[in-house]
């Protein structure tokens, strides 16, 4: 992930911050300002409902976009970059908090990853279009909400 990497060290009127499931080839790569949000241990089962039996993406449970929203929260963070589109869509349900504007990019395959299907197509409407609430009324997540 070299094009990451060199985006995100590249900037120099912002103070990046990079939030992760894991931490890979930190040798190769150091940038100091990673938060790990580690997988819940449901993560397998929720990934074999959704996808195999109900035919969907995958996707957070609220509770993992609380905790998400929350570490963001916590990093002073004004804006969110999503840097791939399929994680755009695993990341629904936190999108659809509003904690913060948020930026999702489309980089050549990731853009029509699993478009074919009708469940992932729907997914990726926005959720503006879903939501009577401005980002701007609505106040971030505390640390004290839900659990799970």
């Amino acid at each position: 992930m070299l094009h990451v990497y060199r985006q995100i060290t590249g900037l120099s009127r912002y103070r990046p911050v990079v939030f992760t499931q894991k931490r890979e080839h930190a040798v190769e790569f150091p940038f100091n300002k990673v938060v790990v949000v580690p997988r819940p241990v449901t993560r397998e089962l929720r990934r074999f409902w959704q996808k195999k039996i109900r035919r969907a993406p995958v996707t957070i449970s609220r509770a993992e976009a609380h905790r998400l929203a929350v570490q963001i929260a916590r990093s002073n963070a004004r804006l969110l970059h999503i840097y791939f589109g399929h994680i755009g869509v695993h990341l629904r349900r936190f999108i659809e908090l509003r904690p913060l504007p948020i930026i999702v990019s489309f980089h050549g395959a990731d853009a029509m990853v699993d478009m074919d299907k009708p469940r992932h197509l729907e997914a990726t409407g926005s959720p503006a279009e879903r939501s009577s609430t401005p980002p701007a009324n609505r106040s971030p997540p505390s640390a004290s909400g839900p659990a799970g």
